[in-house]
């Protein structure tokens, strides 16, 4: 069965959760234990907002939430929390976002 992109990123982002140790009630500041409990089960769409303050706490990058929701999108490897666990540490982009603005070089939290 084809998941939706909602329920992709809540794999995703329950798999960095797990993955760093934390709780639902951990990401107080950036979200709503509850409201994050709704976005593991799919039920809620989040903003780019959202996802910018979720990555913060999870210490990696937005793109890295995002990439690895459509990643498993068009892998169907989300059949359990364990198997996108195992995906996303075998596939982490782990890439350096930095860009450049004549020739001089800033990173994404400068931007």
């Amino acid at each position: 069965m084809k998941k939706s992109i909602n329920q992709a990123f809540g794999r995703v982002l329950a798999a960095y959760r797990q993955l760093e140790g934390l709780s639902q009630e951990d990401f107080e500041g950036a979200a709503h234990r509850t409201y994050v409990s709704d976005l593991e089960r799919g039920l809620k769409s989040p903003t780019l907002e959202v996802v910018s303050k979720l990555a913060e706490r999870l210490n990696i990058h937005p793109t890295e939430l995002i990439s690895q929701t459509f990643a498993l999108l068009e892998t169907d490897k989300m059949r359990s929390p364990q198997s996108v666990i195992k995906y996303i540490l075998n596939n982490s982009t782990n890439t350096d976002f930095t860009y450049t603005n004549k020739g001089e070089k800033f990173t994404s939290k400068e931007v």
